[in-house]
Formats: structure tokens, C-alpha cells, sequence
């Protein structure tokens, strides 16, 4: 696995089982309504991944849920939640 630089990015804090947290992420692309289809298990991923949505030019985004996310963390992982470049994003949903 490729080592994750924690020195650039952004820092979200979000509020997750009244508990706060940051997460790093690499860019914000702003905010928009979205229809999030399940996953079928084949193509997920990871417990801290909800769902995906088809976005207007066609990409897939995957939906994550913040309290898997957090769970993941407090489990110990120390490795990213979701790869972009995982072969399932390229699979569609």
C-alpha cells in the first residue's frame, strides 16, 4: 500500500456519535442532492462505505458513512477507508 501524506490537504470536522473528528481529504467539490444506490456486495469495499451515486457527467462517487469511518479508525486501520483507484470504481454500481 502507498504510504498516505498527511502534511497537504484539507481537514473536515464532522460530528459522528457525539463525538468530533477530522477528516483529511484531498479536495472538496462543493455540495450537491444525490440519489445513493446500495452497493452490491461484490463491489463493496469497505464497512465505512455506504453507497455510490451516478453523479451528471457520468463518475461515480462513493457515499461514505461517517460512523463506519470512524469505527474503521477506532479499530485501529491506518490505511486509507476507500482506494479511488480500487478496480470497482471503474465497474459502475
Amino acid at each position: 500500500p502507498a504510504a498516505i501524506d498527511d502534511t497537504s490537504g484539507l481537514v473536515v470536522v464532522v460530528e459522528v456519535l457525539e463525538e468530533r473528528y477530522g477528516l483529511l481529504v484531498d479536495d472538496l467539490e462543493g455540495q450537491t442532492n444525490v440519489v445513493i444506490k446500495g452497493l452490491d456486495e461484490s463491489v463493496k469495499t469497505s464497512p465505512a462505505v455506504l453507497g455510490g451515486t451516478i453523479q451528471g457527467d457520468g463518475s461515480i462517487a462513493f457515499i461514505l458513512d461517517l460512523a463506519g469511518v470512524v469505527r474503521v479508525h477506532l479499530a485501529g486501520a491506518r490505511t486509507p477507508v476507500l482506494a479511488v483507484d480500487h478496480p470497482s470504481a471503474e465497474q459502475g454500481i
